[in-house]
This record gives structure tokens, C-alpha cells and sequence, in this order.
């Protein structure tokens, strides 16, 4: 279960990570039941973006995290894995300071995955540490977990390259550490950040996902790969045009943070993609890699599957493609669609700008707005059904 920037629902609790700590509330109650602290990479503070700049008068460097709610999470039977620090939306202000902050970031000692109890109230099981485990010193954790079959996955770049990785659920041992690609290149001009800017924003790929024997992966930054569960050996790679370098494709058109990664879905031995880096959503073969199509993803940010073998794609409005063919079925018109949706057998919810909408599955009809906040400038977070 990829926890994403979700919550993470599980019999009658909800489990979210903020930016320092694992938390557990009452699914009805909302009533927080326990917390669980995990390491901070920097100082935290609560403002609205992650930023480096400099202050116009001491000229000292400040750090800030963004929303605290975009962090990662994964849960299975009795257990919680985070990981991180997991770097969420952030921005790169001055190019003279962009150098050191890659470099604090690139050079830190504490990223790591964290098993918590939940029966235990958050009590840690494992801890793995880079520093402690031989060949992963400097790795950067840079995708949600995904937990499956009694193993954790998540991606990891280090020295340029992305690497899929998996640890033990039971004891935090390291069992696999395969190279994906490497990280393109660029050679933007930016004004801020420049290189170090597209490497920040570079380390955000999907969560694994695991399959019939397989483990698929997509990096956001020109690779989708898929590899034998069992062995941990290759089996394919499809490579597409990427924007990595493209500030203007990165960065999300209407929520003003960087593009999020989308889930990997697998169905009749097919793989859906809709990467971040790019203008298109693919669908390969999932035994082969082969293009079985490729669709336009019509100027919007997130992928979700629907029953009957249709694609969701939402926000900043509402497209809904044939997962068999990739032609368009159905159009809505809206500007005002943030975050990602939750889906039922019958109904899909899309979040929007201070209102909830509904959409009927069965004759795809157009969403109807079905609760309103009292601030019209409210906006709902990403949803899940449960």
C-alpha cells in the first residue's frame, strides 16, 4: 500500500507522516492516538514552501519545509514503514547558495526507513540507516515504499544513478540494490538553482510497484524499468523523451509546487504510466516494455484507474481515456481541480478549490459539487476512500 501523499487507512485508524513524526488517529474521532518521532534532516518550520534564499540583510542561508503532509508512508499487517527525510516540493532561490544546499543535502547521514508497531503504539522495529548498511553511504531515499510480499521497496539515487532497492520487513536487512539509469542531464540557464535545482527536483519517483513476479519502476526522469521480484535481475527498460530540464513542465500549472510522482498501475498485463516529466500518458506491455500506446495526458497532473478499464486523469479538470485503446471518452470542463481523487466501485471525489465533487461512474456523468467549505479559499488534500 504506496502511502504517497495520503493517508494511509487501516482497520479504524489513520496513520499520516508529517515532516519529523509518524501519527495515528481514530478513524471516526479524528482523535490522535499516538505518535511515533522520526529524524529531521534540518531545523523545521512551518511556512508554505520549502526554500533556500538568502536574507537581504545578514545574507544567512534559511532552510524551510514545505506542507508537512507530503511525505511517505506504507503499511502491512502490524507494520508502518517511513522513509526519508523524503524531499518534498521545494525551491531553489539563489543559484550562488544552491551549490551548498545539494551538497548539505547530498552529503547527510540520516537518510534511512523506519519500522514502527502498530499494535506497539509506533514502537520502532528497525531502523536502516545508509551509514550502516555497505555500499549505501550518501544514498538518497527518493520515491514513497512500497510494501509487498514481506519486502520494502523504494528507489534510491546515488552518484548520478537511480537504484531500486528492497529491505527486509521483518529485520531492515538490505536484499537488493540494482541500478535503474542514470540521472539525465541538462543544460538549462536558469536564473535560480540552475543544475541544482533540476537535481533536487529529480528525486521524486513513483513508488514501486510489484506484480505477478515483477517490480516495475518509474524514475519521473526518462526511465520506466521492470525487474524479476525473485532475482532482482533486469528485464526491461523503455526510455521516453523527458522535460527534465524544462522548468516549466516540473512545476505544477495550478498548485505552484513541483510535479508529484503517479501511482504505476498494472491490468490485463498492462502498464500505465503517466510520468511527471512528461506531456503523455504510456501504456507498454508489462511483460515486455513494448509501446502499446501512447495519449496525450490533455494538461493534467494526475493518474487514477477506474473500474472497467478507464484512466482518470484530473487537475486542474477532469479526462477520463479507454485504458484499452487511450482515446479520449469523456471531457469536463474546470480549472479549479487540486490534488489526487479517491475512488469507489460506483463514484469517483475530486477535490477542488474550497468544494468536493462527485462523479458518477457508471454513466460518467459531469461531477457535481456536493459539500462546500465556509472559506471558498479552502482546499481539500489529496483523498482516500476507505
Amino acid at each position: 500500500l504506496p502511502g504517497y501523499v495520503c493517508p494511509v487507512v487501516m482497520g479504524k485508524q489513520v496513520f499520516f507522516r508529517t515532516v519529523d513524526k509518524i501519527v495515528a488517529c481514530d478513524i471516526v474521532t479524528g482523535e490522535e492516538l499516538w505518535t511515533t518521532p522520526l529524524a529531521a534532516e534540518v531545523n523545521v518550520t512551518s511556512n508554505s514552501y520549502y526554500g533556500y534564499y538568502e536574507d537581504s540583510q545578514s545574507k544567512t542561508p534559511e532552510l524551510q519545509f514545505t506542507d508537512a503532509g507530503h511525505y511517505a508512508l506504507a503499511g502491512s499487517g502490524d507494520t508502518l514503514v517511513a522513509v526519508g527525510p523524503y524531499l518534498s516540493d521545494m525551491m531553489v532561490y539563489t543559484s550562488s547558495r544552491s551549490e551548498g544546499l545539494a551538497s548539505m543535502i547530498a552529503s547527510s547521514d540520516t537518510p534511512q526507513v523506519v519500522a514502527v508497531s502498530i499494535s506497539r503504539k509506533g514502537k520502532r522495529v528497525w531502523t536502516s540507516e545508509n551509514r550502516t548498511q555497505p555500499g549505501m553511504e550518501g544514498m538518497l531515499f527518493v520515491s514513497p515504499p512500497t510494501i509487498a510480499e514481506g519486502q520494502v521497496y523504494v528507489v534510491g539515487a546515488l552518484a548520478e544513478s537511480y537504484f531500486l532497492l528492497s529491505f527486509d520487513l521483518e529485520t531492515g536487512e538490505l536484499k537488493l540494490k540494482q541500478r535503474i539509469s542514470r540521472q539525465p542531464t541538462t543544460e538549462s540557464d536558469w536564473s535560480y538553482g540552475v543544475d541544482y535545482a533540476m537535481t533536487m527536483m529529480a528525486y521524486h519517483a513513483s513508488a514501486p510497484m510489484v506484480s505477478r513476479g515483477r517490480v516495475y519502476v518509474a524514475t519521473n526522469a526518462g526511465t520506466v524499468a521492470c525487474f524479476d521480484k525473485a532475482s532482482g535481475s533486469p528485464l526491461w527498460a523503455r526510455v521516453y523523451p523527458t522535460a527534465y530540464g524544462e522548468p516549466g513542465f516540473v512545476y505544477r500549472r495550478n498548485s505552484g509546487q513541483w510535479a508529484q510522482p503517479n501511482p504505476l498501475i498494472v491490468s490485463d498485463n498492462r502498464l500505465y504510466v503517466c510520468p511527471a516529466d512528461s506531456s503523455d500518458v504510456l501504456c507498454l506491455n508489462a511483460e515486455t516494455g513494448r509501446v502499446v500506446w501512447e495519449a496525450p495526458n490533455a494538461g493534467q497532473e494526475h493518474m487514477t484507474y477506474l473500474p472497467g478499464g478507464r484512466l482518470l486523469l484530473s487537475g486542474p479538470s477532469v479526462v477520463v481515456i479507454d485504458g484499452e485503446t487511450g482515446k479520449e471518452q469523456a471531457r469536463f470542463a474546470a480549472d479549479d481541480i487540486y490534488n489526487r481523487p479517491a475512488v469507489t466501485e460506483t463514484h469517483a471525489y475530486l477535490p477542488g478549490v474550497g468544494q468536493l465533487y462527485e462523479m458518477d461512474l457508471n454513466d460518467a456523468s459531469m461531477p457535481i459539487m456536493i459539500r462546500t467549505f465556509e472559506e471558498p479559499e479552502a482546499l481539500f488534500g489529496n483523498l482516500v476512500a476507505a
